[in-house]
């Protein structure tokens, strides 16, 4: 089985990754940071849960104007 874009991401860069924030939450505030720095960030007018690339999971969207 072909590696997710993420999974592909971890596994070339890991040691020199500062974060990797996947932006494929459904809810909330806190964007999680994938990388082994728990670098996690606070989501300001982002809407959740808008149709990702495929791999079955969502992703995040702005308006453009205010975000």
């Amino acid at each position: 089985m072909m590696a997710t874009y993420s999974e592909r991401v971890l596994q070339t860069e890991m040691a020199h990754l500062i974060g990797y924030w996947r932006l494929n939450e459904s809810s909330g505030a806190v964007v999680a940071d994938s990388s082994p720095q728990g670098n996690d960030a606070v989501a300001n007018g982002i809407t959740w849960g808008a149709a990702g690339i495929g791999d079955g999971a969502t992703a995040a969207s702005w308006d453009g104007v205010s975000d």
